[in-house]
């Protein structure tokens, strides 16, 4: 059978236009519900009220689907981290809530970009963590932010970066990469916790880096 005629823009980005937008509203509701693993193409056209070979000659594959579905979702993940990061002396634990909010609802998408990176880097011989998706990239992106003000302002102790009177200040760079390993510590811990049906136990991932007193490491010793 000869293969489905190519929209020339599809391979370059998510496509625009009218059938395309209802295949995508489909797709995110059953990659929502049913995530990567157990969406298909058909699914999808079924839904979408379109044949399976309209979805082929939109997105070359599942994966690129669900990367355009994705990209929408990470717009508005986007907007709603703004107010995060747009309150300048917000304490950094109300950021967090702000924060845990949106990644507890974005969980779903987490998942599914785990769940289609693990499939692409298996037909690649590739390391499936190493792949990144549009909505784990716009967490990833947000959640550093916030842990890098919340570490200059001394709210929040990065992992091998704790408090010491003795030691001169770190260059901002080396905060910048603690707090981007602690981003994507989190996420994956978040991730877990999800699966786990435990979504709203992410504020433990907070009280894992939120500082604390003096007097309260001297009761942890």
């Amino acid at each position: 059978m000869a293969a489905p005629t190519v929209n020339p823009g599809h391979r370059r980005g998510a496509v625009r236009t009218p059938v395309a937008a209802r295949i995508r509203e489909a797709a995110a509701e059953l990659f929502a519900r049913q995530g990567f693993r157990g969406t298909g193409l058909r699914q999808v056209a079924a839904a979408a009220g379109v044949a399976v070979g309209t979805v082929y000659a939109h997105y070359r594959d599942k994966a690129a689907l669900l990367r355009s579905v994705a990209e929408e979702q990470a717009a508005v993940i986007g907007r709603r981290l703004a107010p995060v990061h747009l309150t300048p002396g917000r304490p950094a634990a109300e950021r967090w809530a702000a924060f845990r909010d949106v990644l507890r609802d974005a969980l779903p998408w987490l998942a599914c970009e785990a769940e289609a990176g693990a499939a692409v880097a298996r037909g690649a011989g590739q390391r499936g963590e190493d792949r990144q998706g549009p909505v784990t990239a716009a967490l990833h992106q947000g959640l550093a932010r916030l842990l890098v003000e919340g570490a200059r302002r001394g709210e929040v102790e990065l992992p091998h970066l704790r408090p010491d009177a003795g030691r001169p200040a770190l260059p901002g760079a080396a905060v910048e990469a603690a707090a981007g390993d602690a981003a994507a510590a989190v996420l994956a811990a978040a991730l877990g916790l999800w699966e786990r049906g435990r979504a709203d136990d992410l504020d433990w991932l907070w009280w894992g880096l939120a500082a604390r007193s003096p007097r309260q490491h001297e009761g942890t010793r």
